[in-house]
């Protein structure tokens, strides 16, 4: 039985060895406060949600490292919409917000899935609810008012 482990234990450590000098993996661990940290408007520019909104954006007015304060709007046909949002941050998972109005029940679990290297986009999986049921991906950037469109590596990511 120790024969066994130490082989076992020989060949991890070889393999990861050689893992680290021939293959570049790349695991990333996105940090969704980073992303939420920004005075720029957080607009979503793609969804696999079935929806009428339009124009589905997010207004960061308040951080720290527990949690973010922010005004998501978006349009429906000619009215427009704002509701005063918390996103929860999770110290175990640094990619993960449960966001709720504030001091309310969750209404959703975001992940933050992928960003690029500056944070200026990234892609969401959104789970309506406490985190359970149908998964939806948003694909969001940052910008001031909508004008441009993020970055080629998102949308190319998202469309895998």
């Amino acid at each position: 039985m120790l024969k066994k482990l130490y082989s076992l234990l020989i060949f991890t450590s070889l393999i990861t060895i050689y893992d680290a000098k021939y293959f570049k993996f790349k695991f990333n661990m996105y940090n969704v406060t980073k992303f939420m940290d920004t005075s720029l408007k957080i607009w979503t520019y793609n969804t696999t949600k079935r929806t009428n909104l339009t124009c589905l954006v997010d207004a960061v007015y308040n951080i720290s490292r527990e949690s973010v304060y922010f005004n998501r709007s978006y349009r429906s046909g000619l009215e427009w919409s704002q509701f005063s949002k918390e996103g929860l941050f999770d110290a175990r998972d640094q990619r993960l917000m449960m966001v709720r109005r504030p001091g309310g029940l969750v209404e959703s679990t975001e992940i933050l899935e992928f960003a690029n290297d500056n944070y200026t986009c990234g892609i969401f999986r959104v789970w309506p609810g406490g985190g359970h049921g149908l998964r939806l991906y948003d694909l969001r950037f940052k910008d001031y008012d909508k004008w441009d469109k993020p970055d080629q590596v998102c949308i190319d990511e998202f469309n895998r």
